[in-house]
């Protein structure tokens, strides 16, 4: 499979992305849990390659989850953000700032149950993060939903869905152990392309290959070109979201959907 053309002259990195709701919570009446936000190039006006991607799922078993989500979301996008505008030298080695977001993550996490005088577990969320510098990825990620980069002609797992000891089970950022289960990836370089998922949207978009997930590449392949050669970002959002919000991805799973693109 071959890697999409790039036509036009949009800024790259190119990113968008939504969160839908998913059956389940319409019929109950519940809102969306997922939440999603990213900086572009546009953010960063001395580092212009960089951009970042940030998304949670909120736990439906958490009172707050929606709250949650959003929370850890905007505080780790901040730390990063803020990294990246004091600098402009390249970022050797990015976990030290993808565990210092997710600290920052956790921080509101633990700052909002303690102002609603709430337990920390009604906040419960997973969290992705994905720095972007030049051609190259990084990623941080606690819980399920996962990375998929396509690198030259090979669509790549680069962060799968991580669930815990039990089915159904997953581990999230307001566990007690969930440094232990914080996956960092360093710097990919060569990529073209990078997508964030939260699980609503895994049996979309992986299939199995034996014990292991692999990407679905008939999904990915044709949504990386054509968001390759879209040029305007605001239909692209409402293609994705009518997309996620398809009677043919509610069959996959009547739960909230993310998903976020990069064309680098």
């Amino acid at each position: 499979m071959s890697k999409p053309s790039v036509k036009g002259t949009k800024p790259r990195p190119f990113i968008v992305g939504t969160s839908v709701i998913g059956q389940s919570h319409r019929s109950k009446g519940l809102p969306c849990q997922d939440h999603c936000a990213y900086l572009t190039a546009l953010n960063f006006p001395r580092a212009k390659s960089r951009a970042v991607i940030a998304l949670a799922d909120g736990l439906g078993s958490a009172d707050r989850s929606l709250e949650g989500a959003s929370c850890a979301v905007l505080s780790a996008l901040e730390e990063v953000r803020t990294s990246f505008l004091t600098t402009t030298r390249a970022v050797p080695d990015p976990r030290p700032l993808i565990i210092r977001a997710a600290h920052q993550a956790r921080k509101c996490l633990d700052d909002e149950a303690s102002r609603a005088r709430l337990s920390l577990r009604a906040y419960a969320c997973t969290l992705i993060l994905v720095l972007i510098s030049g051609p190259s990825v990084a990623i941080g990620h606690i819980g399920d939903g996962g990375v998929v980069i396509l690198q030259h002609e090979d669509y790549i797992l680069a962060s799968a869905p991580h669930r815990g000891e039990y089915v159904n089970e997953v581990v999230p950022l307001t566990s007690d152990c969930w440094e232990e289960s914080f996956r960092m990836t360093p710097w990919m370089g060569s990529t073209f392309a990078v997508a964030a998922f939260t699980d609503g949207c895994q049996g979309a978009v992986l299939t199995r290959q034996g014990p292991d997930h692999v990407p679905y590449v008939p999904f990915f392949s044709p949504l990386f070109q054509y968001i390759a050669d879209s040029s305007s970002h605001d239909a692209v959002v409402g293609d994705i979201t009518r997309l996620l919000s398809s009677p043919r991805m509610g069959m996959v799973s009547p739960d909230d959907k993310t998903l976020a693109v990069a064309i680098l």
